[in-house]
């Protein structure tokens, strides 16, 4: 599997785009699903149900917002994304898997492709993938006696006629004693546009190394904020003197029940506000996510793994492929474990700890991702509002309409007794009250249940 990242702009650890090609593997004994290779925070766009070819996947964290995009040209294997990026640009961004056994006729489209997404009029493009062109030297962007019949001069010539600029420079696959070759590519429509591409040891049992890169652009992230109270640090002892008001009175002076309730909601809100310590959060950044933690013994272990990579690709000798290989399967077995007694303190807290178990399984099951922008007569739909309204007239237009004479008429229901008052308790309110779990979240009126059990009183 080989896997390139690409970073931009970014500050953590964590990479904002993840391309990955050959997905699927070879010899697959099931399909896979979206659900087993998501990873929490990003949005996953793929090809893995499609029943040809090894599999693409692109992954791009939920603030950047992107969205899916297409190409007239058929090539075999390619995904496109195109992200939003500040005063009206955009960010186009392409992967591509070349079968090594790949037919002229395809080799044809991969180069049409690469004009097709030259040419478009989008300010900004990232194109990366696994291209399978062992022969050609990007050193001097040359192919061996320069055949001008070769697919891999047709090939070069084509990077040179859409102004395309390739950034590795060393060798991204290696394998015992085979001398390492460049088979992974990344093009920019401009050359400054990366700043660095750093080599990192394969995932897994991969031939192929992790390319790392800094990509320069402006992206519009989405960000929405909202406030986060810490309801076990709240002074409810404060908020129990202050609510001294003759509720009976107060309540008497309004006319409707929705009056009373907005009245009673705005008065504890404002109590809540000030005596419970609380804070402004970005939605995104603050959703919990459900990670398994290495320890530093694990860490020490892929680091020395990455150096023990990168000596081999430095040297090419069989020796330190050998311990490469003796460290990579030390780590494999090492993250297993970690993964394996993580699930079993999971399932063994159930009971006692079901938010856990549930975020879990969660995350394990459901592909959650965004609705990207719809395109409509009018432009596109960005926001949740015009999204909702795009697809309720799509959904109306394709429904069948009801003659009068088809509707039934219900008959009418004739009733002894009319429900004219209906009595609620001090005692039963309180009772209520007494048995709310506080560690549950709010219901839809916004109420925490630990504030409701603090002041039932």
């Amino acid at each position: 599997m080989s896997e390139l990242r690409s970073r931009i702009h970014q500050t953590k650890s964590e990479p904002d785009v993840i391309a990955i090609t050959e997905v699927k593997p070879k010899n697959a004994r099931y399909n896979l699903t979206e659900s087993e290779i998501k990873i929490d925070g990003y949005d996953i766009c793929s090809n893995i149900q499609s029943p040809h070819g090894r599999g693409i996947a692109i992954y791009t964290k939920i603030s950047l917002h992107s969205s899916e995009t297409t190409m007239s040209t058929k090539y075999q294997e390619s995904l496109w994304l195109k992200i939003k990026l500040k005063e009206g640009d955009h960010l186009l961004i392409g992967c591509i898997y070349r079968s090594p056994n790949s037919s002229r006729p395809n080799n044809g489209a991969l180069r049409e492709l690469l004009k097709e997404a030259a040419e478009r009029d989008i300010t900004h493009t990232l194109i990366v993938g696994d291209f399978n062109y062992p022969r050609i030297d990007w050193l001097r962007w040359t192919t061996p006696g320069e055949d001008v019949t070769t697919d891999e001069y047709r090939f070069i010539e084509a990077i040179r006629d859409t102004y395309l600029h390739q950034h590795v420079s060393e060798p991204t696959r290696g394998r015992g004693t085979d001398h390492p070759t460049l088979l992974d590519l990344i093009f920019t429509n401009e050359e400054g546009m990366i700043n660095r591409v750093d080599h990192k040891s394969p995932l897994g049992k991969s031939d192929h190394a992790v390319l790392d890169l800094e990509y320069n652009c402006y992206t519009e992230r989405q960000s929405s904020t909202r406030r986060r109270f810490f309801y076990d640090k709240g002074n409810y002892e404060e908020m129990r003197k202050e609510f001294t008001e003759d509720w009976y009175k107060q309540l008497e002076e309004l006319e409707s029940v929705e009056e009373k309730w907005q009245h009673f909601v705005k008065k504890l809100k404002t109590k809540e506000l000030i005596h419970v310590p609380n804070k402004l959060v970005d939605k995104l950044a603050d959703r919990k996510k459900f990670k398994t933690t290495l320890d530093n013994k694990t860490i020490e272990a892929v680091k020395k793994k990455d150096r023990c990579w990168r000596r081999y690709m430095e040297t090419n000798d069989a020796g330190k492929h050998r311990e490469y290989r003796k460290k990579r399967n030390q780590v494999r077995a090492m993250t297993r474990k970690i993964q394996k007694e993580t699930e079993k303190g999971i399932a063994r807290d159930a009971k006692k700890n079901p938010k856990k178990f549930w975020r879990y399984v969660k995350n394990k099951l459901k592909t959650r991702t965004g609705i990207s922008d719809l395109e409509t007569e009018d432009g596109l739909a960005k926001t949740d509002e015009a999204k909702a309204e795009t697809l309720s007239k799509f959904f109306a237009s394709v429904y069948t309409k009801e003659t009068q004479g088809d509707i039934p008429t219900l008959e009418r229901r004739e009733y002894d007794q009319e429900l004219e008052e209906v009595l609620v308790s001090e005692g039963e309110v309180l009772k209520k009250l007494n048995k709310l779990k506080i560690d549950k979240s709010p219901g839809p009126d916004g109420l925490h249940p630990r504030l409701l059990k603090e002041l039932k009183e």
